[in-house]
């Protein structure tokens, strides 16, 4: 009984943990760039080259990595220079 009690309490550390190093980024658009999911030859919220923008996680759409912005959708991770020592978990 005191063993199990051990395993869960160890793997609830664990995931709180992993949860608490995944931390919001900020980073530059290093072209200009359109949000993911417009529709065809639509440029959906489009950032300007040099825009600093904070992101909350990264997400897949039509096997292409996004970063996510708080209420906003995804941009294109090719499109984003994050700022040195950053790493954003998946939203």
């Amino acid at each position: 009984m005191l063993a199990r009690l051990v395993l869960i309490s160890g793997a609830v550390l664990l995931a709180l943990s992993s949860a608490a190093s995944a931390r919001d980024c900020s980073g530059t658009y290093i072209r200009r760039s359109c949000m993911m999911g417009a529709a065809d030859g639509i440029c959906g919220y489009p950032r300007e080259k040099g825009t600093r923008e904070d992101f909350m996680g990264w997400e897949m759409q039509d096997g292409a990595r996004g970063y996510v912005v708080y209420r906003m959708g995804a941009y294109p991770a090719k499109d984003i220079r994050l700022d040195p020592g950053c790493r954003l978990g998946k939203y």
